[in-house]
């Protein structure tokens, strides 16, 4: 983080707020350090980060739009998906 960052958590928890090491752990008012996807300086979206480095998979097809129904599973591996 920068030093900007961690100066306004200094600043937020010396007002009394409360800081949380993990902003998912279930702490609804205070301040604390966001997770963040960054690459080359640059903010990536799960898009970017998961999807655009495995697009040519040849067992990968892209379905937008539709309601996943069930995910197949065959022996702890997910093997297909059934949508609407």
């Amino acid at each position: 983080p920068s030093p900007v960052v961690l100066a306004g958590l200094h600043a937020a928890a010396e007002l009394g707020f409360e800081t949380a090491r993990d902003i998912s752990s279930g702490l609804e008012t205070g301040f604390g350090l966001t997770d963040g996807n960054i690459r080359n300086d640059v903010r990536q979206s799960a898009s970017d980060a998961y999807l655009t480095p495995v697009l040519d998979r040849p067992n990968l097809h892209i379905v937008t739009d539709a309601l996943v129904r069930r995910i197949v599973i065959d022996h702890k591996v997910a093997t297909g998906v059934e949508y609407v």
